[in-house]
């Protein structure tokens, strides 16, 4: 039953008499307390109180209801849209009409925000509007489930104030519920003699705080102050951030962070090193309405560097004292359809971000040292691709590095037609510069326009076979300057020089998947053939070759039209495929695939590079077999076997064997001294073993290493870690040594210690190799 309060003033004294009665009887029932004044005024709290108890008395003379047994208040806050509860033994509200009314509760009383935090407290007094108030033992689950308690508190406006405090967001027992076996002291906690959060600047601060582990105090603050852990983003000091290593020093930063705007910040990161000059180090980010922009750079100044007497003339530009770096990432939404893209990526030299912490963890374990600069626009239509790409590179060889401005693609693809034909036109136009060129392969400069068209028709005949039938063909233009198609041959370099070619291609592709399931296995197996056929070039020596330098044959292109990565080098002639593909499904998700393929010339030409998977007559024999038959074994390995010397030419291992209790990851890539461009065997393998046998705790150590002898079969890399991890902390602790040697970058060591405190922030090293894994394991 629910009577409100403001309607029981209005009767007269009789029947408020008999309804008091009523109520005294002991009835169950909803008060709605609302007082209103007779006068032309707005009430003072809009949001109403409704009571429930066991029993309820109210004072006409006082102006206030007294509430006891099994009390409950609830209010209804519209700006969160949800309820706000009180349950408490004893309550009393006393209504002002010119002020807040009052709100008195004692006895074990439980306060439940509309944010998700949980009050218990002894004594309890607010106004009716809950924006100033007192309590006295407070105890306090916060949304995050971390935990406050405190003597006292006091709230007045946007600031909350509390005395005697312990904060924790680790795990104990429930508030009021302890079991004798439970314990009460948290893994970490923070104690101050008083602590004020203010909801307006949005930071909470600690006065006299000490934090304990375990109940042992390990620091002390007179005064320590972080953002409400309800806020992603606040002005103000980052936590140190430290390192160790043996080229550097002892290291140690204090990073600024600036909230310049809700969508623009800026973070100055000051490094000091023992061992070498200071670094400065900034970061802007500034995200708008149809795009985003990062902006970054860094400066330091380098003490006894080497000296580098007579460098080779193609050779990287030594390191000067006075190093730097800047970088971008710009992103922009012209409409729904086209893009803007701005990468920018420079430095002094090309060792200076592999030897300094510029980005808190410099991954030691991998280096590459190249630096890619682009300006982008791409527009997107149903069936339509158009896209112009500007490239600036800084590598080792300088002189020979290209410029590339531009480069634009172009593709359109019709809806298939009636019979289920699809008709696509390709479009390229490639613009490249450089200093100096390389016989053989690079012009100093070169322009190509490309075009061609292609028609694809898929066929399912009634047997299940599925035939496709691609017609198409592509011209070629070229226009170069000073370029030597015979590097082996020393004369004139012809000053400018046009060529073009015509690339017609046909292909015929069939393939026949056969499925059937054995004792609820899956087994599919597909056989496949193709013939490839295109009339034979006899103009690409008198091209440069700058998009198709690198070619690799395996699963993933031996069946293409075009095995070349891209459009200079053509592959023309002709040849037949053959494969076979076989899939066992289990269940679980459990499977096993084996790939086999090869390729043989109908020409008997040499088309591909030498020694690069394919000779006159055939290619390599082509594998892939991926394994995940039980849930704590997965593999995958590809290969290419020689036909002829019966011989390896490259094979790659991945594999990721046992649970978390011990479990061992594996990579290893070997190619044949054939396949590499120094002429030398690379064999090298990375691998962890990991073993996390309690809950929280994980161990691991890591390697890369090179197994060939005499280049360098000592580790290139080694990393034995250790971590801990709960609700409220992580500790990661290991060491790491380093073996590479580049100019001014010597074999490195250090050791590494995060701290990680759940609201509070990171203590974390600048330098922290990782390891690299393995993605051979990915299926």
């Amino acid at each position: 039953m629910s009577i409100p309060l403001r309607t029981l003033r209005a009767l007269t004294p009789y029947f408020r008499i008999q309804i008091l009665k009523f109520i005294g009887c002991g009835w169950l029932f909803f008060v709605w307390i609302g007082f209103n004044i007779a006068v032309a005024k707005e009430p003072i709290n809009q949001m109403p109180l409704y009571l429930d108890a066991e029993k309820i008395v109210y004072s006409q003379k006082k102006n206030t209801v007294t509430a006891t047994g099994k009390v409950h208040i609830r209010q209804y806050v519209p700006d969160a849209k949800t309820w706000r509860h009180i349950y408490a033994e004893n309550l009393s509200y006393q209504k002002s009409f010119l002020t807040p009314g009052k709100i008195s509760a004692w006895g074990k009383v439980w306060l439940y925000e509309p944010n998700g935090d949980v009050w218990q407290t002894d004594s309890l007094e607010f106004t009716d509007r809950f924006d100033e108030g007192l309590t006295k033992n407070l105890k306090l689950l916060t949304q995050d489930q971390s935990r406050l308690s405190a003597s006292k508190s006091h709230r007045s406006g946007p600031e909350t104030h509390f005395e005697d405090v312990d904060y924790s967001p680790c795990k104990v027992c429930a508030l009021d519920h302890c079991q004798p076996e439970q314990t009460k002291t948290p893994l970490w906690q923070l104690r101050a003699a008083e602590v004020t959060h203010d909801q307006e600047s949005q930071t909470v601060t600690y006065r006299h705080a000490r934090l304990e582990v375990k109940g042992v105090p390990v620091l002390y603050s007179p005064y320590f102050s972080h953002p409400d852990p309800k806020v992603k983003r606040k002005s103000g000091l980052l936590f140190p951030v430290y390192g160790v290593s043996k080229d550097l020093g002892m290291m140690l930063s204090v990073p600024v962070y600036y909230v310049i705007a809700p969508n623009r910040d800026l973070t100055i990161t000051p490094i000091f090193t023992s061992k070498q000059s200071g670094i400065i180090a900034a970061e802007y980010r500034h995200r708008f309405h149809d795009g985003e922009a990062k902006f970054a750079g860094s400066y330091t100044r380098t003490q006894n560097l080497p000296k580098v007497i007579n460098p080779p003339l193609n050779a990287p530009r030594p390191p000067k004292p006075d190093r730097w770096h800047i970088a971008g990432k710009t992103r922009y939404d012209m409409n729904e359809r086209q893009r803007l893209g701005l990468d920018i990526n420079r430095a002094s030299d090309t060792t200076y971000l592999s030897r300094y912490p510029i980005n808190r963890q410099t991954p030691n374990f991998i280096q590459n040292k190249n630096l890619t600069s682009s300006l982008t626009f791409e527009q997107f239509e149903t069936n339509t691709y158009f896209g112009v790409r500007n490239y600036m590179f800084q590598t080792d060889t300088p002189k020979t590095t290209p410029f590339v401005a531009p480069m634009a693609n172009f593709h359109h693809q019709t809806t298939p037609d009636k019979i289920g034909g699809a008709l696509s036109v390709e479009g390229n136009f490639l613009s490249v510069s450089r200093q100096s060129p390389v016989p053989g392969q690079q012009a100093t400069q070169m322009q190509r326009m490309s075009a061609g068209v292609y028609w694809k028709l898929p066929y399912i005949t009634e047997g299940g076979h599925l035939i496709t039938t691609k017609l198409g063909t592509r011209g070629d233009g070229y226009y170069t300057r000073h370029y030597q198609s015979n590097k082996s041959v020393i004369g004139n370099v012809p000053q400018e020089k046009t060529t073009g070619r015509l690339l017609p291609q046909a292909s015929l592709d069939w393939r026949y998947p056969l499925t059937t399931t054995v004792n609820q296995v899956n087994w599919l197996v597909q056989p496949m053939a193709a013939i490839l056929a295109s009339p034979i070039s006899k103009s690409t020596k008198n091209i440069p070759n700058e998009d198709s330098t690198i070619f690799e044959l395996d699963d993933t292109n031996l069946f293409q039209a075009n095995r070349f990565n891209g459009i200079d080098r053509t592959d023309s002639g002709y040849r037949a495929v053959y494969g076979l593909d076989n899939e066992l499904l289990f269940t679980q998700q459990r499977s096993i695939s084996l790939f086999m393929g090869h390729s043989r010339r109908l020409d008997r030409r040499q088309v591909v590079p030498v020694s690069m998977g394919e000779d006159k007559k055939q290619s390599d024999f082509i594998g892939c077999l991926r394994v995940k038959p039980v849930s704590w074994l997965m593999a995958r390995y590809r290969l290419a076997l020689n036909p002829k010397l019966h011989r390896t030419r490259y094979s790659e291992l991945g594999l990721s064997v046992g649970n978390r209790l011990l479990k061992l990851d594996i990579g290893h890539a070997f190619l044949n001294k054939t396949a590499t461009l120094n002429g030398r065997e690379l064999s090298q393998i990375n691998w962890q073993l990991s073993t996390q046998v309690l809950d929280n705790w994980a161990l691991s150590f890591a390697q890369i290493k090179n197994l060939k002898k005499g280049q360098g079969g000592n580790a290139l890399a080694s990393f034995v870690f250790a971590s801990y991890k709960d609700e409220c902390f992580q500790l990661n602790a290991g060491v790491y040594k380093t073996s590479y040697v580049d100019r001014d970058i010597r074999p490195d060591s250090g050791f590494l210690l995060q701290l990680v405190f759940r609201n509070l922030g990171s203590f974390t090293p600048m330098t922290a190799p990782k390891y690299p894994g393995s993605m051979l394991t990915a299926f």
